[in-house]
């Protein structure tokens, strides 16, 4: 197994996959003694195992956030110009280096970073699901000011929380903007007209030049710098150990650590209430209770 696919697997996310499947495993191996069930129990019973999975998913990951959310309320702010080695957070003005800068796919917009998707709404049957046929993400190293001076940043392997810049879903009669029409010819999407009509939705996240952005990562250093003047210059913000946290934002602390709070609550909450109730119900289906 190479390291790229190891450091999936030791993530927060791979971990709680992993203990969830563990988990429905055994969980498969406690009823799988019990014969005699009939379709509809059958198939009552993969849902259910199913929900198990995704309630224990959640109830992991839930922990996972509540250690961001103390490294976040923990990690005192910083100036640039007071930058130490080792974890540090920040909060300032992006300025592009170089004047290099990236132009997004789906508002043709100027920006150091941007994620964008386009899905197609698909039916199967009973069921309806949204796919991606389209799917792109791209970046590139920014400076961070404040009032005290500016710091590279290498957003290689950062996680970010940003507020959508632009969404879009057809509709009848919804017109499509001008250039989401350009980005639909140059990739082949087809939109289709009356009942033959897709329906799309799109979504773009970015981060623009003068975003303000708030940002928790390690402070190392510069390799681009032989010999800095200040201290700032011999240093560049990046992606620590592996199982450090590395975290973009587009508000504030304030505003992060409060969403932050909602996110756990609801992994924990969620995910408890979640797995009490699939197991509540397997019980009675395996007449365990």
């Amino acid at each position: 197994m190479d390291n790229r696919h190891l450091r999936k697997l030791t993530s927060a996310p791979g971990i709680s996959a992993i203990t969830a499947i563990i988990f429905v495993a055994l969980l498969l191996g406690l009823v799988g003694s019990y014969r005699g069930f009939d379709g509809d129990m059958a198939e009552g019973l993969i849902y259910l195992l199913f929900g198990l999975g995704a309630g224990v998913y959640l109830f992991v990951d839930g922990f996972s956030e509540y250690r961001k959310y103390q490294l976040i309320l923990q990690t005192p702010t910083s100036k640039v110009r007071a930058i130490a080695m080792g974890q540090v957070e920040l909060y300032g003005t992006v300025v592009p280096a170089k004047e290099k800068l990236l132009t997004s796919p789906l508002e043709k917009k100027r920006c150091v970073y941007y994620s964008a998707i386009v899905e197609e709404l698909r039916s199967s049957g009973k069921r309806s699901e949204w796919h991606a046929i389209f799917e792109e993400r791209k970046e590139l190293p920014f400076f961070l000011e404040d009032e005290t001076g500016t710091v590279l940043v290498d957003p290689t392997q950062a996680e970010y929380e940003l507020r959508e810049d632009f969404s879009w879903k057809s509709g009848w009669r919804r017109e499509t903007p001008r250039t989401l029409s350009s980005f639909f010819a140059a990739h082949k999407i087809v939109e289709g007209s009356g009942l033959g009509k897709r329906t799309l939705r799109c979504k773009e996240l970015r981060i623009d030049p003068e975003d303000k952005v708030y940002l928790n990562g390690t402070a190392g250093k510069n390799p681009y710098v032989k010999s800095a003047m200040k201290n700032e210059e011999g240093i560049m913000l990046k992606k620590g150990a592996e199982d450090a946290t590395y975290l973009i934002a587009d508000r504030n602390e304030q505003e992060l650590l409060k969403t932050q709070r909602w996110k756990v609550a609801g992994y924990l909450l969620g995910g408890g209430a979640l797995i009490l109730g699939c197991l509540f119900f397997l019980f009675l289906l395996t007449n365990i209770l």
